[in-house]
């Protein structure tokens, strides 16, 4: 399955040498960062509030995918992931220079690393990590690949 991105790496590059090393601050970079992306953004140049979507949660095991989304439906993404001795995570941002087409793309990026994630915390030998919590990390990343395997319509 192909996964479409939206690469505007040169462009938000642009934008930051434009406004110097301190262009996070400034509202009128925020603006056109925002403008770039086809995101409406305040007076002040914030986005507007990211979305949340938990997508598997087992046990301690959880994957949320965290979103803005442009008037286009382009994404800008970011991913949280937990066990219940670990974790990772990063928010989108308008200073992301990848985004994706759609919301199934960047949903089933997201469904890919977060299997990637919870396969290694299932086999790792970490002696914090229990088989409980292995067993939970083997069962989220069962679940997430039925999301990623096509159902048949029985109807």
């Amino acid at each position: 399955m192909e996964i479409k991105r939206i690469d505007l790496i040169e462009e938000t590059h642009a934008i930051q040498k434009k406004y110097g090393e301190r262009y996070s601050d400034n509202v009128e970079a925020r603006i056109e960062a925002c403008t770039l992306w086809d995101l409406d953004c305040d007076k002040s140049g914030n986005p507007p509030s990211r979305k949340e979507e938990i997508l598997v949660q087992v046990g301690q095991c959880k994957a949320e995918m965290r979103y803005l989304e442009s008037q286009q439906g382009h994404l800008l993404l970011g991913l949280s992931a937990m066990t219940s001795i670990g974790g990772f995570g990063y928010s989108p941002h308008i200073w992301d220079g990848i985004g994706f087409a759609s919301y199934w793309d960047a949903r089933t990026f997201s469904v890919q690393k977060f299997i990637t994630y919870f396969q290694k915390e299932a086999v790792t030998t970490n002696s914090c990590s229990s088989e409980a919590n292995k067993l939970n990390c083997r069962k989220a990343v069962e679940i997430l690949r039925g999301e990623l395997t096509p159902q048949l319509d029985l109807f």
